[in-house]
């Protein structure tokens, strides 16, 4: 019963804390003493990072299997932020919505291929994940306070209108003019997403990818599975 490590957090009434799974590389997220900020162990490596993921109050957090790749979101709910455990540089910037939102859950699939989350609006986010990116090289991070402009084209839940599934995450209109526009206009909306039916907004859904990352799982507090 030797104790092996002590991690002091914030304020910490969710318990957040992510572990990957892989046996040959452990790494351990937890939510660092600063608000916003993530302090990540590897083990394997003696190593130990700080990254300020968010301004505000981080909602949510995972690692994918490798160990190779951190996801966080901030009690806001409209950003999540894709992050280099090697560097610390943040390499993507996923756009769930543009109203606040509870994110319950994030979660890469084995591949890291997909990236889904689910939240208090009842809409499953899918992502497609960067595969050929430069774990040395970060993008300079968004205001999660933008506004989205009138062509985004939402719904009343903040939600892009869009229906038309693309090879890649869908990005602003604006994205064409993105050198001159604040780097929100750049951040990628969900490249799919669905709908669980629930008139209860209190109900959380719980959501994980199988084995292949062929079909996304969803569990509610309430029992309820869907197989999507």
């Amino acid at each position: 019963m030797r104790l092996i490590d002590a991690i002091e957090t914030c304020i910490n009434p969710k318990g957040l804390v992510a572990l990957n799974p892989d046996p040959e590389n452990a790494v351990l997220a937890t939510p660092d003493e600063q608000k916003g900020y993530v302090r990540v162990n590897v083990y394997e490596k003696n190593k130990s990072m700080k990254i300020p993921a968010h301004q505000t109050a981080l909602s949510a957090m995972c690692l994918n299997y490798q160990g190779t790749l951190l996801a966080t979101a901030s009690e806001k709910g409209t950003l999540i932020r894709i992050f280099s455990i090697e560097t610390g540089y943040a390499l993507q910037e996923l756009r769930r919505g543009a109203e606040k939102a509870d994110i319950y859950s994030i979660c890469f699939d084995m591949q890291s291929q997909w990236l889904a989350c689910s939240s208090d609006r009842s809409t499953i986010h899918i992502f497609h994940v960067i595969r050929n990116y430069d774990a040395n090289k970060g993008i300079k991070l968004s205001d999660e306070e933008a506004k989205v402009q009138p062509n985004e084209e939402v719904d009343p839940n903040g939600e892009p209108k869009d229906e038309d599934n693309h090879k890649e995450n869908k990005k602003s209109k604006l994205n064409f003019i993105k050198g001159i526009l604040p780097k929100y206009f750049d951040s990628e909306w969900s490249y799919g997403r669905f709908k669980v039916p629930n008139d209860d907004n209190s109900l959380h859904q719980t959501c994980a990818f199988n084995k292949e990352g062929t079909h996304l799982i969803v569990v509610s507090s309430e029992g309820t599975y869907y197989l999507a």
